[in-house]
């Protein structure tokens, strides 16, 4: 059941929310085209849109769309917070807005648990009845009957009970944060809207009651409540608060990239980046490394892995895979580690040393969330080393954007075997 005041949102000319809309009509996947790379959540003038990226299967129930979109968003967040993740986007960097998404999410979750507004508990004092003694306004107040020995007894007692005080100002606090957060993510959960708070929305003073309730408080859930009321009050505050609600890029393939590192990556792999210099008479001048997206070290051998967010799992069309340039480079990095004498010694000598391009597909309702659709070659090389011949792969959007936190092992074994099916053809 909603909290009370809940009422159902009225069309832009009533109270200035947009009109229903299922969720699903909200959501779709882009082409990444000219003119269609956002993914992520925005405003239009139709509404607030959810955009997945190349490949994604949305779910066919409401409730696996919710969580399609609370896990797209879940994923361009966690990305947000890696700093090595956004060192390489530079000025694609601006198209995230620092939008508060989790603390939305904590508001609105709250709200609805919690049944009613946040209401500060003040103190009230009366005579006598269950609560804490106050002895100070016992002392002053309550006359007290002596003892033979001259000591007082008190009969009476002035004691301390809290009443909720629902036109306080964190209240009103609240309802503004409430409000702001079911207008731009509450259709997630419910097409109801609670009312529009009353007077402005006066952000400074707000933070700064806020911070102040948040430093004094022990209860883990208020800690919660209002740090997500302190993140969405700065964020109203600042530049990206005044324009059109947008959580997202249309620069996806470094989130790409992002996830298929954070699933079969290592940590390490600046140490196995190819690297060159000058020699400049005496002296020397070394030139930035060459950086492989993805490095993954098992014991069948070493993989270089490439993330693609081409069309080619999309369109069928090779005009959508991955040129010259890059297959280049994906034999100097395989040349590279071949010859390493750290690895040599790992595999007891010749190392094994793989390629593969990772792009976006949908598998449908097949099993296989791996593909391999063929490989890529140079015409100066002969092919005989397995890194000479650069394997496309093909792996759903979906699984790989719900799972890359998950096995990782098992995942890693599960694509080495697929690419690992250029020594059988």
């Amino acid at each position: 059941m909603p909290p009370p005041g809940m009422p159902r949102r009225r069309d832009r000319a009533g109270d200035g929310m947009e009109p229903d809309i299922i969720l699903r009509e909200r959501c779709r996947v882009c082409t990444n085209t000219e003119g269609d790379r956002f993914v992520g959540v925005r405003e239009t003038p139709k509404g607030v849109t959810v955009c997945f990226p190349l490949g994604y299967r949305l779910s066919a129930s409401e409730e696996g769309l919710r969580r399609d979109v609370l896990q797209l968003m879940s994923v361009l967040e966690e990305f947000l917070r890696s700093p090595n993740a956004l060192a390489g986007m530079g000025e694609q960097l601006p198209q995230f807005a620092a939008f508060p998404a989790a603390a939305c999410l904590e508001l609105i979750s709250d709200y609805l648990r919690r049944g009613s507004w946040y209401t500060e508990r003040e103190a009230v004092y009366r005579a006598g009845g269950r609560g804490s003694i106050d002895w100070g306004r016992t002392i002053r107040r309550e006359l007290p009957l002596f003892q033979p020995d001259g000591s007082p007894v008190y009969t009476r007692y002035t004691v301390r009970v809290s009443s909720p005080n629902e036109r306080g100002l964190l209240t009103q606090i609240h309802r503004h944060c409430v409000y702001e957060s079911f207008r731009r993510l509450g259709w997630l959960f419910t097409p109801g809207m609670p009312p529009k708070p009353e007077g402005e929305l006066e952000v400074l003073r707000f933070l700064s009651v806020v911070g102040d309730k948040l430093a004094r408080t022990n209860n883990d859930r208020e800690k919660r409540l209002f740090s997500a009321m302190s993140a969405l009050l700065a964020y109203l505050g600042g530049e990206e608060g005044k324009k059109e609600f947008l959580f997202g890029t249309g620069a996806f393939e470094y989130v790409w990239e992002w996830l298929v590192d954070q699933l079969f990556g290592i940590r390490d792999k600046v140490r196995y980046f190819p690297t060159t210099h000058w020699r400049l008479g005496s002296a020397a001048w070394s030139n930035r490394p060459l950086e492989p997206d993805t490095i993954m070290l098992l014991d069948s051998g070493v993989y270089v892995l490439d993330a693609k967010y081409y069309r080619y799992g999309v369109t069928g069309d090779p005009f959508h895979l991955p040129g010259s340039s890059s297959i280049g480079k994906q034999i100097i990095y395989g040349e590279q580690l071949a010859s390493r004498e750290d690895l040599r010694r790992r595999y007891g000598g010749e190392v094994p040393v793989y390629n593969a391009f990772l792009m976006p597909w949908d598998s449908g309702d097949s099993p296989q969330v791996y593909k391999i659709i063929g490989e890529a070659a140079a015409s100066w090389r002969s092919g005989l080393c397995p890194y000479e011949r650069i394997q496309g792969i093909l792996v759903d959007t979906r699984y790989l954007m719900h799972h890359y936190r998950r096995n990782r092992r098992g995942e890693r074994a599960r694509l080495a075997g697929t690419i690992r099916q250029m020594d059988t053809r």
